[in-house]
């Protein structure tokens, strides 16, 4: 359908007591979400600016520096980002650039869902998570590749952490530096390297 410009996929484990199992869903929209919209422009702004992906960058950075890493391999690299909003949230990033994942080769895709199965696993044993959610960060639909955007899944452990500015500020406080959750999520077993 030509109409369809975001296709949204996502997983939040917290229906599970409500429909007894676990599922991933796929939303397609007629728009871009005003998330994903801020997303895009921002990364086409620094490649504006740099003529560089910023995830490519922030990838290459934070390789080098190794505080935020919770584990790489030859095609993905799985990190704690710098300032996120919510405690334990990581991004894992192909080493590829890619706008899309269905553009990622399959050796890519295979790593990817490994890694997140193993960083999925070390959040529900090590922090006792009943629940977590992780969304693919996607180019939109039918758009010629982007040099500037890079595809990514997100994932958070659904923690009751509630600091109770999120409500009433529309912002919230990161009680957990990520520094210190890389560092956390290394140590436990099952460590993709």
């Amino acid at each position: 359908d030509i109409r369809l410009l975001h296709g949204a996929v996502f997983k939040d484990e917290r229906d599970f007591a409500r429909l007894g199992h676990s599922h991933t869903q796929l939303i397609a929209l007629p728009f871009i979400p005003a998330a994903m919209e801020k997303e895009l422009s921002g990364a086409k702004r620094y490649f504006e600016f740099r003529e560089r992906c910023v995830y490519c960058d922030v990838m290459k950075q934070e390789i080098r520096d190794r505080e935020r890493i919770v584990s790489i391999n030859e095609r993905v690299v799985v990190l704690c980002p710098y300032a996120s909003p919510h405690p334990f949230t990581v991004w894992l990033i192909p080493t590829s650039h890619q706008c899309r994942y269905e553009f990622a080769s399959r050796e890519c895709i295979r790593d990817v869902a490994h890694a997140l199965t193993s960083v999925a696993s070390k959040m529900k044993r090590g922090l006792d998570a009943d629940a977590l959610t992780f969304t693919i960060h996607n180019a939109p639909l039918r758009t010629a590749p982007l040099p500037e955007y890079h595809w990514h899944l997100e994932m958070r452990p659904l923690l009751e952490v509630d600091d109770g500015i999120s409500a009433s500020a529309g912002f919230s406080i990161n009680p957990t530096p990520p520094e210190e959750a890389a560092r956390f999520l290394k140590t436990l077993n099952g460590a993709v390297s």
